[in-house]
């Protein structure tokens, strides 16, 4: 699988059949399956968004607080507590 070029400033473009179609510059592609994550569309797109944005928190994904930076990044927000788009409990 290939790595995310951040500097290219990924977006997410669109789900398709349980692959996310991440786009950069220059109509670059690249395409993840996701359909065995415990993740929405929205939660993946949170974290793409944070992670190309914030390079001291995409920093620590190659240490041992990354599984803690990714869970304080997809923490819900309210309005992800009322209208049901959060899936994972605590």
């Amino acid at each position: 699988m290939d790595s995310i070029p951040w500097r290219a400033h990924p977006r997410l473009a669109r789900l398709q059949q349980g692959i996310v179609v991440i786009s950069f510059r220059k109509r670059r592609e690249l395409k993840y399956p996701i359909s065995f994550l415990p993740l929405t569309f929205r939660q993946f797109e949170r974290l793409l968004n944070t992670f190309t944005t914030d390079g001291q928190l995409r920093a620590k994904l190659s240490g041992p607080e990354a599984l803690n930076t990714v869970l304080a990044v997809l923490e819900p927000t309210e309005e992800e507590r009322t209208d049901g788009s959060w899936t994972w409990s605590h």
